[in-house]
């Protein structure tokens, strides 16, 4: 029996785990089955630095933890509830059923819209499923690719009574026929093409940058002339090593100073060439835009995949197809569009009707310039 067996078994037999101030489910999951089962505490061990807080790279006072790969277990004062030897057992079958199968079919294909599209009912992503048929012999035959919601096999502890499992590519085609008409619009050519040009607002870190430079000027400045202070102390005056003392500690103290200066200067620099990246992964993605109809049907279902998913926030689909036959109900795009008089909002309805579009692209700019849109 695997990790999620072993939670649905506990669910549905009635048992409830504590609720801790980290969690709100009373009810067990795969990960929290997983979780004890690696956990060296209960064979009397305790492990140390599992979780190390890291600062995050290109950002000022932003840290984040991480999971650490290798850490040092010792021996813990309390009673162990399962001995050493049942642990290793655990974790050595842990690490021989925890590999993934390697993909052997349908090597090209990509769920392009998996963890985008959203369930109509409990509103969690959708993820990629597929039905494998075979011929009589047992040889593989084609595959047939489904969107569903991972709650539906009651997932993490959560139930969805949502059962109906969407064919990709009615989603996907819907997306993308969707996508195509907005960007024929010329109104939105020509918004694009304006937002590519739009020079990015860095004068805030560079006034920063700035300001960190003269600071090390300064300091170095005082650490040289403190320095030949120092070489001009007389040695014969008595007073000379409390002197040296003194001053070699006001050393000290400005080389840690130039050491931070250095460091901090090194972060905004960091900041900026991450945010002129960002300008120009967000530039790439509106020249595809532009050439959509003609670069898309080339990508890979890979590049497909990635493409959208810059683009591409959040799907939400109806239960069922509209009279019309209209899968689709509400898209949230990454980027600020305005579509059918709804002007400011990256987040709108999709029309039951055939789609006539009439769009822009909203051209909003903070202080900050475009590393916020």
């Amino acid at each position: 029996m695997g990790a999620n067996g072993i939670a649905k078994y506990l669910n549905q037999h009635g048992y409830e785990k504590k609720q801790r101030q980290n969690g709100t489910l009373s009810t067990f999951s795969a990960h929290f089955v997983k979780l004890v089962l690696d956990n060296p505490v209960y064979c009397g061990k305790l492990a140390y630095g599992r979780r190390k807080t890291e600062k995050v790279n290109g950002a000022r006072n932003e840290y984040h933890i991480v999971k650490q790969d290798e850490y040092p277990i010792y021996e813990g004062v309390h009673d162990a509830i399962i001995s050493e030897e049942d642990w290793l057992l655990a974790q050595k079958k842990r690490k021989k059923t925890g590999i993934k199968n390697e993909k052997i079919y349908s090597l090209e294909h990509q769920h392009l819209l998996s963890g985008i599209v959203c369930c109509p009912e409990c509103g969690q992503p959708m993820y990629g499923s597929v039905n494998r048929k075979r011929k009589k012999d047992g040889t593989f035959y084609r595959d047939y690719w489904y969107y569903a919601c991972k709650h539906r096999l009651e997932f993490d502890g959560h139930k969805c009574t949502y059962k109906k499992q969407i064919h990709q590519e009615k989603v996907n085609s819907a997306v993308e026929e969707f996508v195509s008409k907005i960007v024929k619009n010329p109104k939105f050519e020509e918004a694009i093409k304006e937002k590519i040009n739009t020079r990015i607002d860095t004068a805030e870190i560079e006034t920063e940058i700035d300001s960190l430079n003269k600071k090390l000027r300064q300091l170095n400045m005082a650490k040289e002339k403190l320095g030949k202070t120092i070489d001009s102390l007389d040695v014969f005056d008595e007073f000379y090593n409390k002197k040296y003392d003194d001053m070699q500690l006001r050393l000290n103290g400005l080389y840690r100073d130039i050491a931070d200066t250095e460091k901090e200067l090194s972060a905004v620099y960091e900041r900026l060439e991450n945010i002129r990246k960002d300008k120009i992964s967000q530039e790439k993605v509106y020249q595809f835009l532009l050439f959509f109809d003609i670069i898309y049907p080339k990508f890979t279902d890979a590049e497909k995949k990635e493409f959208l998913g810059s683009i591409i926030e959040r799907i939400e689909i109806n239960p069922e197809p509209t009279e019309n036959g209209q899968i689709l109900k509400k898209i949230k795009f990454r980027i600020p569009i305005s579509y059918d008089g709804n002007d400011g909002n990256n987040e709108f309805s999709v029309p039951n009707e055939k789609m006539t579009v009439e769009c822009a692209v909203l051209l909003s700019r903070t202080k900050k310039g475009l590393a916020n849109e």
